[in-house]
């Protein structure tokens, strides 16, 4: 069986992580603006408002994606994986795709384009991947 792994570029991963989880607490944290026309829009003196929650819940959203990668990446596990069937991609969104749909792959400097069988085509982020060129030129199709 041939069994490929990509890794996570862990310092950019995680450089990403501590910004969207910073920036999360210090929105959660930072009081309300008493001053200009926008001081009572995200948050008054009780909390949040709506929008502001619904800011808050966005930024919480890209912290918990940004956390599962920086943690996958420091505990070296794979972003792409691939088994002789099967192209797993763990970065966000989560795919599993069956080699035997693919057609042919078109690498690209950030990315992947995976020509399906079918006509459609699938992209695969891989600007927090090491090396994506070298392992998606070693994946071999049916």
């Amino acid at each position: 069986m041939d069994k490929r792994e990509a890794k996570f570029r862990t310092g950019i991963v995680s450089a990403f992580a501590f910004f969207w989880v910073a920036a999360t607490v210090g929105f959660y944290f930072l009081p309300a603006s008493p001053h200009g026309r926008m001081s009572k829009v995200l948050r008054t003196d009780e909390g949040f408002t709506i929008i502001g929650g619904v800011v808050f819940s966005i930024f919480c959203v890209f912290s918990l994606i940004a956390l599962f990668s920086a943690i996958r990446a420091c505990l070296g596990w794979p972003a792409i994986s691939y088994n002789g069937k099967v192209l797993k991609e763990y970065v966000v969104p989560l795919r599993r795709i069956p080699i035997s749909d693919v057609e042919r792959i078109e690498v690209r400097s950030k990315d992947a384009l995976l020509h399906l069988k079918s006509g459609g085509k699938r992209t695969v982020n891989a600007r927090l991947v090491q090396n994506h060129e070298a392992f998606f030129n070693r994946v071999i199709l049916d």
